[in-house]
């Protein structure tokens, strides 16, 4: 395995997260691994960083997984008569996750008494067309009809393959997750900013909507920086990590966050968000700078081409989040006061040096309620 960007795309989401998890506690300096669900996923993430080592279930068909560019390529398989091209080397799915690690470091599996295990010699496409070639296969036996469908049968034996749900797993945040949201594109994306100083208007609902929107064509992350989000309206399922976990992280983890998002990340459609703070005085005592800090680790280490701010009044730095979001939306609604709130801020804005934040704002009429 080259050092770099290791790359797992699975079908299996709960199977790839535990296997990830494990990979993760194994893992050696210079390495940085990124969970995909989709082919597609992976080809844009190649075009923004380079795939180093790339590990896929072989469920994707071969002439899709050759659009990969990748240094080196491991198949998840069932099966050693499991299709791989040349470049490809099998990885038997069924295993322990420290002998899937072991082989793609190139370390064999060693049996009881020492030496390295028949089974856990690495399956590649150059080696099974020798083998075919031959007529046998790595222990000598034959490769007739009669023999394949046997070992087959017995590789498929339900009472001994363990079930990929079996494995340990991770500690439950009691929402689904999107393990895809661990790696990093490489360019930073976009900061969204919503804000509005007319209030009770459905800005959070705007917000998210626009995000779901926005989400159907790209990976969007939402972040809600109001006092009082009303998260348990919003997202009913309160039982997992909160922003103030993600600071949290954001402090002990700078050069992995995008793998700790991939475990804390809810979803709404393929909306991803992470719950707001629940206290208000929590939510008060980051500075302006230290959010800011939060939002380019995003950006630089999560897939997420728009994260969507959705800003309260009691965020500091206020002021500073929408200097550096590069579109401002500011939902309204067509009431006397409200215009003067918008007039006000606007001003303010305006006398603080901070026009350009005007410049980039678009203004969204809202219904009223």
């Amino acid at each position: 395995m080259h050092e770099g960007n290791l790359v797992i795309c699975d079908q299996e989401q709960q199977y790839a997260r535990n296997l990830l998890q494990m990979f993760a506690r194994n893992r050696e300096a210079g390495i940085q691994m990124y969970l995909f669900h989709t082919v597609e996923e992976v080809e844009r993430f190649a075009e923004q960083k380079p795939v180093h080592t790339l590990l896929i279930d072989k469920e994707y068909p071969p002439e899709l997984r050759e659009q990969i560019p990748a240094a080196e390529r491991y198949v998840l398989i069932t099966s050693r008569q499991d299709p791989l091209a040349e470049n490809e080397e099998g990885v038997y799915r069924y295993q322990s996750a420290e002998a899937i690690w072991l082989q793609m470091r190139h370390e064999p599996a060693e049996a009881q008494d020492g030496r390295t295990s028949e089974s856990e010699k690495p399956c590649t496409g150059e080696r099974r067309k020798k083998q075919q070639n031959s007529g046998t296969d790595e222990r000598g036996n034959s490769l007739t009809k009669a023999n394949t469908d046997e070992r087959r049968q017995a590789q498929h034996d339900p009472k001994t393959d363990p079930d990929p749900d079996e494995l340990p797993e991770p500690k439950p945040d009691g929402r689904k997750q999107k393990a895809s949201a661990g790696f990093s594109t490489g360019t930073k994306g976009e900061l969204i900013g919503v804000y509005s100083p007319v209030h009770r208007i459905g800005k959070t609902r705007f917000a998210l909507e626009l995000g779901r929107e926005m989400a159907k064509k790209e990976p969007v992350l939402y972040l809600n920086l109001e006092e009082y989000a009303g998260g348990s309206y919003y997202f009913p399922d309160q039982t997992g990590q909160t922003l103030a976990d993600l600071l949290y992280y954001s402090r002990q983890e700078k050069g992995n966050l995008g793998l700790r998002i991939s475990t804390m990340a809810g979803q709404d459609g393929a909306l991803d968000y992470i719950l707001p703070m629940p206290y208000v005085q929590d939510m008060q005592g980051i500075s302006g700078e230290e959010w800011l800090g939060l939002f380019g680790q995003i950006l630089e280490n999560c897939i997420y081409q728009k994260v969507i701010l959705d800003l309260g009044d009691s965020v500091d730095g206020l002021f500073q989040i929408l200097e550096a979001c590069h579109t401002v939306y500011t939902p309204y609604i067509e009431d006397g006061a409200a215009r003067a709130k918008l007039n006000q801020y606007a001003e303010n804005l305006r006398k603080t040096g901070r026009e350009q934040v005007l410049e980039r704002t678009i203004q969204k009429k809202l219904k009223q309620r």
